[in-house]
């Protein structure tokens, strides 16, 4: 199917250069395409947690562990195709109960020579009956070291500790511009915040869609498959702009007045289609009140006392980086 899309496009689109094919794959037939993949310049992104004990949720069809498999296809990439190998594979790990920031972050610097993007797993899309269970399994005693010093120095700005004190730098201290209007400009202040699209949602197509096996046409690939923005059919995409700015529309509209109570609003990290807006019960994982809110900032400038070098570090590069 992939090398069907990858037809398509060459066939239909006179300016290849504007396309890089991007592939997130469980690695599990990663060796047995390695050739196509390299072949048209793919970045690949494999999702694995970590050693074998921190993949263990990720299983094959008859329940044995996937680790292994896995790890044996990079290892093949990366001794017949190193420069594709250094230049286009990534890895990706989603933090759980079984994992920590910091194991997985040695596990593939070292084994792998590579630096992981890493995600707390998500609880979007959980069915309300089973999010106990869910939270019981996966989160429950769940400990990511996100404010670990030597990971934030070396890492610094791929960190997601020293991410969350750059933004909140940005947007509390009231010292960062982000132009000279901003200097002058009376509403550089949280107050004039109320008037902005709501949630963190990306703009449709601006910054990538996702297309599934059977052809639908998402977002992204953190969405699920009941906001499909359009269909890939008999080798034509059918999109219709009208029909996707007034899905977009109707949720904003409908998550405004969550967002009009929150004190996070105007640093929003949620996306409106993982808030259960399809529904009547709406949920906001990073909503906060203003109590909630308070204890966030206090958190943020605890960080700061214990890491001012790292603080001073930021003030001069963090925002070029």
């Amino acid at each position: 199917f992939i090398k069907e899309i990858v037809s398509f496009v060459l066939e239909n689109f006179s300016d290849k250069q504007t396309f890089k094919f991007n592939l997130t794959t469980n690695g599990l037939l990663l060796s047995k395409h390695a050739g196509f993949l390299s072949a048209n310049d793919f970045d690949v992104s494999v999702s694995l947690d970590g050693d074998e004990s921190g993949n263990a949720f990720r299983i094959l069809s008859d329940t044995l562990p996937s680790h292994a498999v896995v790890v044996k296809n990079l290892d093949f990439v990366r001794s017949r195709y190193p420069d594709f190998y250094e230049r286009n594979i990534s890895v990706m790990a989603v933090l759980h109960n079984r994992n920590s920031f910091s194991k997985v972050h040695e596990y593939f610097k070292s084994g792998f020579g590579k630096v992981p993007l890493t995600s707390v797993i998500s609880t979007s899309n959980i069915a309300e009956e089973n999010r106990e269970e869910f939270s019981n399994t996966f989160l429950k005693g769940m400990h990511n070291d996100f404010q670990e010093s030597a990971a934030m120095e070396e890492l610094f700005m791929g960190h997601p500790a020293v991410k969350e004190l750059a933004n909140a730098i940005e947007k509390y201290t009231g010292i960062v511009f982000k132009n000279y209007l901003e200097l002058i400009s009376a509403g550089h202040s949280n107050e004039s915040a109320r008037e902005f699209v709501p949630t963190a949602t990306c703009l449709p197509f601006s910054m990538r869609v996702y297309l599934t096996a059977d052809g639908a046409i998402l977002p992204c690939e953190h969405i699920g498959r009941n906001f499909e923005i359009g269909r890939l059919e008999n080798g034509q995409v059918q999109i219709s702009p009208d029909r996707v700015s007034a899905m977009f529309n109707k949720n904003f509209a409908k998550i405004r007045s969550l967002c009009s109570q929150c004190f996070l609003a105007d640093n929003c990290k949620e996306c409106v289609f993982n808030t259960s807006v399809e529904t009547d019960s709406l949920k906001c994982d990073f909503f906060l009140d203003e109590d909630k809110f308070k204890k966030s900032l206090s958190n943020i400038f605890s960080l700061i006392e214990k890491n001012m070098p790292l603080y001073h570090k930021l003030l001069k590069v963090g925002y070029h980086e």
